[in-house]
C-alpha cells in the first residue's frame, strides 16, 4: 500500500512572488546568457513542449540561464541555495506537462547549447564512443536523432523512445520506451553511469556496478524515478548493442488510410497478442494520426514558434495530410545468424491493413519483412522510425497514456471500444480536434521488456505490463467547443478504460515521462511507482542528496510536499 499525502499537507513552493536579484551572477561571464522575465524575448526562451497546453504559470521561471559549463551550473545552484529558491533543469523541454520548468521566483537552467557562443565545443553536446568497451558517453543536450546518427556510423545502437527531438538529459531519467522495447528493453536498461552535479556543488559519476549502497540507491532513483529532482545530469554513458549481433533483423514503417474498420481489425490482433504472447523477437505498434492540413491556416503560438524560431523549437519533417494508421514492426533476430525468420506474424498484420499509402512508403516508409528481403541494420531502423516532428500537431493537447497487465483484452472488448472512442473524435471533419493514439503489445515473461530490470537496479515502473495505450487529443483553441470536447473525451476514456471495471486496465498505471491529472506527485505515487518501497527509497535519496530541496521547482517531484518543513 502507498502512503497518500492529503492535499491539505501540500506546500505550493512557488506560490509567493518575491523580489529576486540576479546580481550574484553579474560580471561572471554568465550575465549575457541570463534571460529574465522582463526581457523582450522571454516568452521564446521560456517556451517548451507544454507551454500552450498548460497554465501559463507552469512554464514561467523568473529567469532562464543558458549555462556554458559546470561552473555556471554550480553558480546557479549556489545562488538558489543562498536565496532559498528552486532550480529547474531543462535539456530539451519535451516534458508533456512542463515539469522541466518552474514559476514564481525560481530559476531554470538550460543545457541544450542553443544560445552558446561556443556551440561547436559545448560540453553538454559532446559525445564519445569507446570501441573496446562498446560504450558511448553522450551529453545531456544531445537529441536522440543526433546520437542515432553517430552510433549508426559505428555499427552500434541503443533502444530508446520514438521522438527525435527528445534530448538525452530527460530521456535517461525517465525510461526510454520505444519500438524495440519488447525484445530489447528500455534505454535505462543500457545505462552504465550518470555524471551528475549534486546540490552541494560536487560532481560525481554514479555507476550501475557500484558496490557503494548510496550510489546504488542514487542510480536506482535516477534511472526512471524522479527526473531533474536529484541534481543536474550532465552526461550519461550507455552500453551499446552491435548491429553485427542481430545480422538478420527486419522491420517496417508503413501507413494506411484511416478507417474505423481497419483500425478495429488491427487492434484485435494487438489484443490477441497482448493476451497470448508471440515470439520474443517480435514487436510492433499501431499509431493513429489525424490530418493536419486544415490547421495550417489558424496560426497560434505553437505554429509561430515552429516557423519563426526553428533554432529553438525544431522543424517538421513528417507529413500527414490525411488521417492515417501507421504500422511499425521489428523482428530482433535475438538468437543470431542461424535463427530462421518467420514472416507469418507480420504477414497477417499487413494483410489486415491492406494496401499502404504509396507516397508515404516512398518518402518516409520502409519494409524489409518479406521472406526474400534483405535485412536492415538495427541502427538504421532506429533512425527510420524516429518521429521527426517536435510535436504531432502545432496545437494544445490532452495526453493520456496507460500501461496494463490485463490478459483479457479480447474478452473485455478492447479493440471495439478503442476503435469507437477514436472514431468519435476522428470522424467529424470540423470539430477542432485531432487524434494521436498508439498501441503496442508488450506481453511475454521472457521478453527483455519484462526481464530487463530483474536485478531491480532501475525504478522504471510497470515492467510486468502486457500492453500500453496512448490516447491523445489535440485541439484548436480558436474553434468553439474544441477544448471542452478534448477534455470530455479524455475523461470518458479514463472512466471507461481504466479502473475496477476498466476495459483496458483494472489498475491506473501511468509513466513518469507521460504524467497527467494531478500535478502533485506526492498525492498519487501509486500511479507512477511499482510499490511503496520504491517510492520511499527514492524519497530517502532525495532527502539525503538535496536536503534543501533546491531541485524541487514544482510539485511534480518526489517529496515536493515536504519542501520548507
Amino acid at each position: 500500500m502507498f502512503l497518500i499525502i492529503s492535499k491539505n499537507t501540500l506546500n505550493v513552493c512557488t506560490s509567493v512572488k518575491k523580489q529576486t536579484s540576479l546580481s550574484l551572477l553579474d560580471g561572471q561571464n554568465l550575465r549575457e546568457n541570463v534571460i529574465s522575465e522582463n526581457q523582450k524575448d522571454y516568452q521564446i526562451h521560456a517556451y517548451q513542449y507544454a507551454t500552450t497546453s498548460e497554465p501559463a504559470s507552469f512554464t514561467k521561471p523568473y529567469a532562464i540561464i543558458y549555462v556554458e559549463d559546470d561552473e555556471d551550473i554550480m553558480m546557479a545552484i549556489r545562488y538558489c541555495t543562498e536565496n532559498k529558491l528552486s532550480l529547474a533543469v531543462r535539456s530539451g523541454g519535451h516534458q508533456y506537462r512542463g515539469y522541466s520548468s518552474t514559476n514564481g521566483p525560481n530559476l531554470q537552467i538550460d543545457l541544450s547549447g542553443l544560445e552558446s557562443p561556443n556551440s561547436q565545443n559545448y560540453p553538454y553536446r559532446k559525445w564519445f564512443y569507446d570501441k573496446e568497451s562498446n560504450r558511448a558517453t553522450m551529453g545531456a543536450g544531445l537529441m536522440i536523432s543526433e546520437i542515432d546518427e553517430e552510433l549508426a556510423k559505428r555499427g552500434v545502437f541503443i533502444p530508446h523512445g520514438e521522438c527525435a527531438h527528445v534530448r538525452v538529459g530527460g530521456h535517461c531519467q525517465t525510461g526510454g520506451y520505444g519500438l524495440m522495447a519488447r525484445p530489447l528493453g528500455l534505454f535505462v536498461d543500457y545505462i552504465y553511469s550518470y555524471d551528475i552535479i549534486m546540490a552541494d556543488c560536487t560532481k560525481k559519476t554514479v555507476r550501475r556496478d557500484s558496490q557503494d549502497p548510496d550510489d546504488r540507491d542514487l542510480f536506482f532513483s535516477l534511472a526512471g524515478g524522479s527526473p531533474g529532482n536529484l541534481g543536474v545530469v550532465t552526461s550519461v554513458t550507455v552500453n551499446c548493442l552491435r548491429d553485427a549481433d542481430f545480422p538478420n533483423a527486419r522491420g517496417f514503417k508503413l501507413a494506411y488510410p484511416y478507417s474505423k474498420e481497419r483500425l478495429q481489425k488491427l487492434l484485435e490482433i494487438c489484443a490477441e497478442q497482448s493476451d497470448n504472447p508471440i515470439e520474443d523477437d517480435f514487436c510492433y505498434s499501431v499509431l493513429v494520426i489525424g490530418a493536419d492540413h486544415f490547421y495550417n491556416i489558424f496560426g497560434g503560438t505553437d505554429q509561430e514558434m515552429r516557423l519563426r524560431h526553428k533554432e529553438l523549437y525544431g522543424e517538421n519533417h513528417e507529413l500527414h495530410p490525411i488521417a492515417s494508421i501507421a504500422l511499425f514492426g521489428f523482428w530482433a533476430n535475438l538468437k543470431g545468424k542461424g535463427q530462421p525468420y518467420n514472416p507469418s506474424i507480420f504477414q497477417r498484420i499487413k494483410e489486415v491493413a491492406g494496401t499502404p499509402l504509396p507516397f508515404f512508403k516512398i518518402a518516409m516508409g520502409f519494409d524489409t519483412t518479406e521472406i526474400n528481403d534483405q535485412p536492415m541494420p538495427c541502427s538504421k531502423m532506429m533512425i527510420e522510425w524516429a518521429w521527426k516532428n517536435p510535436r504531432e500537431f502545432d496545437l494544445p493537447f490532452q495526453k493520456r497514456l496507460w500501461m496494463t497487465k490485463s490478459t483479457s483484452l479480447v474478452k473485455d472488448g478492447f479493440a471495439e471500444w478503442t476503435a469507437e472512442r477514436i472514431d468519435k473524435l476522428q470522424a467529424p471533419l470540423f470539430n477542432g480536434c485531432k487524434i494521436a493514439a498508439q498501441f503496442m503489445p508488450l506481453s511475454g515473461k521472457t521478453t527483455k521488456f519484462q526481464t530487463g530490470n530483474k536485478d531491480h537496479q532501475t525504478s522504471a515502473a510497470w515492467r510486468d505490463s502486457t500492453s500500453f495505450s496512448a490516447l491523445d487529443a489535440f485541439y484548436d483553441p480558436n474553434i468553439p467547443g474544441a477544448y471542452q470536447l478534448a477534455i470530455e473525451w479524455s475523461e470518458e476514456n479514463q472512466m471507461e478504460g481504466v479502473g475496477e471495471k476498466g476495459i483496458f486496465s483494472k489498475d491506473d498505471r501511468r509513466l513518469i515521462w507521460a504524467p497527467f491529472g494531478e500535478n502533485a506527485l506526492d498525492l498519487v505515487p501509486q500511479y507512477y511507482y511499482d510499490n511503496e518501497e520504491d517510492y520511499q527509497r527514492i524519497l530517502r535519496v532525495k532527502r539525503k542528496v538535496d536536503p534543501n530541496f533546491i531541485f524541487t521547482p514544482n510539485l511534480f517531484g518526489v517529496g515536493a510536499s515536504l519542501k520548507g518543513k
